[in-house]
Parts: C-alpha cells; structure tokens; sequence
C-alpha cells in the first residue's frame, strides 16, 4: 500500500507543478514558457526574453514555485523509487542503479530550479549559467522519463509476478 500511495502522491505533484502552476506561469510573461517546461532547453536570449517580461512578483511567484511544489516533487519521485525498489523489486545490482538515477534526477530537477531562480534576477544573463541550467533541465527530463518508465514497469511486474504466485498456490493453502 505505501508503493501505491507514493505513486498517488508523486503523480499528483506532477501534474500539479507541470500540468497547472509551471503553465499558469505564461500569464505573467505573456505566453512565454518557464524554462523548466521546456523539454529541448533553452539559451540566453530566451532567459533574457522572459526577464524583459516577468516584473517582480511574476518572478517571486516562480521562486515560491520552485521551493514548494519544485522541491516536493522531486523528493516524493526519489522516495517512491526507493519504496518500489525496496519493496517490489528483486535483489540485484539494477535496483540500486534506478535508485541511484532517481536520486540523481532529483538533485538535478532541484539544482535547475535554483539556477533558474538566480538566472532570472541577476543583474545580467550569464551564458555558461544558462547553458548548465538548460543542461539540467534536458537531462532532468531525460532521466526522469527514463527512471519514472523502468519504475512503472517494476510496479507491473511485480503484480504480475504476485498474481502467477497466488493462482500458482494448490488450493489447500489459499
């Protein structure tokens, strides 16, 4: 039970952050995208576009953002992993490998959010922060895309693997 309410709570942070706030967002900046919805990164002039656009509250609304739901999120994805790899899971090298990736991907989606934050309210747009910024947020995606499927695909199997088990059972033990 604790798998499947980590997953309820991780999927509805998801959709929260990168289904409702992250794109209500777009009304401060005139439809522009925040950086971290963008799948294929971003450069200079994009930051530089949105800082043109955002005033300040627009810019504190995504601070708060990114410490609230920015934060949560990840951390629930990293405490899930560890649940389904702790849980259902058999023992072997590839369990601590997606723990180590979820861990990863976790640090990485909350380093990106502060690198943003701090990107969009310094007194000019530094490139090479940019750049490691963008890195992060394609490779957060990459890696949450890839992490969150090989744990969706453990939870599967392991209720298969439960449901062969039980109808397996000779009709004494049930």
């Amino acid at each position: 039970m604790l798998v499947y309410a980590l997953l309820g709570t991780t999927v509805f942070l998801f959709i929260y952050l990168h289904l409702i706030a992250l794109p209500q967002m777009t009304q401060f900046t005139g439809g522009f995208s925040m950086p971290d919805a963008l799948l294929t990164g971003y450069d200079a002039s994009d930051i530089e576009r949105l800082r043109n656009v955002m005033d300040d509250a627009a810019i504190g609304q995504l601070n708060f953002v990114h410490k609230t739901a920015g934060i949560l999120f990840p951390v629930s994805f990293f405490l899930t992993a560890w649940a389904v790899v702790g849980l259902m899971m058999r023992e072997s090298v590839v369990r601590w490998l997606l723990l180590a990736a979820a861990g990863l991907f976790s640090a990485m989606d909350i380093a990106e959010n502060f690198l943003i934050d701090e990107i969009l309210t310094a007194e000019s747009v530094d490139s090479s922060l940019v750049h490691t910024a963008s890195a992060l947020t394609v490779s957060s995606w990459l890696l949450f895309a890839v992490v969150g499927s090989l744990l969706i695909i453990a939870v599967i199997m392991a209720m298969v693997r439960r449901s062969v088990e039980r109808t397996a059972r000779p009709l004494g033990n049930r």
